[in-house]
């Protein structure tokens, strides 16, 4: 399956102060439309199984809520710190001296994990975004 073939089977994304403070949390399942049926393989690595995106709601085609508001990709921007080249956030962590929460893979734990990068982070301004 390529990556263009890939569906959403769960959305976590949190709201955090820039010294990685998590404010709220959001985290769902969502029915994937193109291949409804999970692969061994997806369930495997997400520990995600069939019975949970069942009981979901096909929610496609609801406006983003998120629209209007600011967007930082945390990885790109931990990764213009002096030394650092880019990375994926199993090694961000350590690197800033970070222990992995969660479960890998999850949506709502590694969107918690990559906010605690926050402090690390070059972050430029998004006022009057």
């Amino acid at each position: 399956m390529t990556r263009e073939q890939m569906e959403v089977i769960e959305l976590g994304a949190v709201w955090a102060t820039p010294a990685g403070v998590i404010i709220n949390a959001l985290q769902c399942f969502v029915r994937p439309v193109e291949r409804p049926i999970l692969k061994p393989f997806c369930m495997a690595l997400t520990h995600i199984e069939q019975a949970q995106i069942e009981r979901e709601n096909a929610q496609h085609g609801l406006p983003d809520p998120l629209a209007g508001l600011p967007h930082i990709n945390l990885k790109a921007a931990f990764a213009k710190a002096p030394g650092i080249k880019r990375t994926g956030m199993p090694t961000a962590l350590p690197i800033a001296g970070i222990q992995r929460e969660g479960e890998h893979h999850r949506a709502l734990s590694d969107a918690r994990n990559i906010a605690r990068l926050l402090p690390f982070c070059r972050v430029e301004s998004t006022a009057g975004d």
